[in-house]
């Protein structure tokens, strides 16, 4: 509550304790006035009685008096008794006055009673409306103050903004300078790694030309050394360039329908050896002609001569072994070098199985040497 509203609830009461006073003043008055009025019949009842007992004395004393002073005196008894009938009137309407007058002051003391429940009707409601204009102007007050400090807010977060525009400006104005430097940085850096790739580069291309000379070199010494190695060509072979030049047949047409490897033609024609009689055949059915035509059935005979020498020479020396005649020494370690000795002492270590594996692997490797020089 507001202190306006507290003092006129306070007004109020002290204006129903004066209304209350005042009406509790006439109903005391007017319970007097209703006890006073039997009290003051009494006492006049009393001096009526008193006035007939002296009276009566007097009549008794003066009875013997003449009429005229009897008469008088009644006379004056009833003058005396108009005198007390009219005063008992008038002390009954001065007893109604009373008790007219206490009843207009409590008739006015409702009525100031009445009075002063509107006055604080009034002061309630005057005082209301000063509390609502004085709600009013504050409230106006609080929207003005909202308003100013809204205002106040924006202008602030205004000039926050500015100021983070600012900052910001200059923060991506730092982060460009930094990368600017970076991309500087870098571009150098590539630069100078450019300029050492480059060198490098040079170096190596430098050391390829170089090693590219060296194995020019290399090979051409190979090949003069080849050609200062190189055998003569066969007859046979002679033959074999002939009946292709004729035919218009390449070497390596030849060496795809016999089914050669590239380059075998070339070992034949270079190296002067005679692994060719093997695939005569072959040769023969793809050139169209017999041995015979290349000249191919003498070297032919002297190789199976050959090998029939060669066979019965092996067959000859079993023999002489078995008989016990003149043949191989038999192979000792201590005949070998010592890299056969140590590899002869490891297989006598060996199980009989481990044994047979080597054996395996040992034929297996001269056939391919074999197959390799031919």
């Amino acid at each position: 509550m507001n202190e306006n509203e507290k003092k006129i609830e306070e007004m109020a009461a002290v204006n129903n304790e004066d209304a209350q006073a005042e009406a509790a003043k006439a109903d005391s008055k007017k319970s007097a006035a209703a006890k006073k009025a039997p009290a003051k019949k009494a006492a006049s009842k009393k001096t009526k009685s008193t006035k007939t007992a002296s009276k009566t004395s007097k009549n008794s004393g003066s009875a013997k008096k003449t009429s005229a002073t009897s008469k008088t005196k009644n006379t004056k008894a009833a003058s005396t008794a108009k005198k007390e009938t009219a005063s008992k009137t008038s002390t009954v309407k001065a007893a109604d006055k009373k008790t007219k007058t206490a009843a207009n002051k409590s008739t006015k003391a409702a009525a100031s009673k009445s009075t002063a429940k509107t006055a604080a009707k009034k002061t309630t409601a005057k005082a209301a409306e000063t509390t609502k204009a004085a709600a009013t102007k504050t409230a106006g007050k609080k929207t003005a103050a909202k308003k100013t400090t809204k205002a106040a807010a924006k202008k602030t977060t205004a000039k926050a903004a500015a100021s983070k525009t600012a900052s910001t400006k200059a923060a991506t104005a730092k982060t460009a300078a930094k990368k600017t430097t970076a991309a500087k940085k870098t571009t150098k850096a590539a630069a100078a790694k450019t300029k050492s790739v480059k060198t490098s580069a040079a170096k190596t291309t430098a050391s390829k030309a170089a090693a590219a000379k060296t194995t020019a070199a290399k090979t051409a010494a190979k090949k003069t050394a080849k050609a200062s190695t190189r055998k003569p060509e066969s007859a046979v072979i002679k033959k074999m360039l002939a009946v292709m030049k004729k035919k218009h047949i390449t070497q390596l047409q030849l060496e795809q329908a016999c089914g050669f490897s590239n380059g075998t033609f070339v070992n034949w024609k270079n190296r002067g050896g005679k692994s060719y009689l093997k695939h005569i055949d072959k040769i023969t059915a793809v050139l169209g002609v017999t041995p015979r035509d290349l000249g191919a059935d003498k070297e032919i005979a002297e190789i199976a001569e050959k090998k029939a020498m060669a066979r019965k020479a092996t067959k000859d020396a079993r023999k002489k072994t078995r008989t016990g005649k003149v043949g191989r020494p038999p192979i000792t370690v201590e005949s070998l070098g010592k890299e056969d000795a140590a590899i002869v002492k490891g297989l006598r270590k060996l199980s009989d199985r481990d044994k047979e594996v080597v054996r395996s692997l040992v034929l297996s490797l001269a056939r391919t040497s074999k197959k390799k020089e031919n």
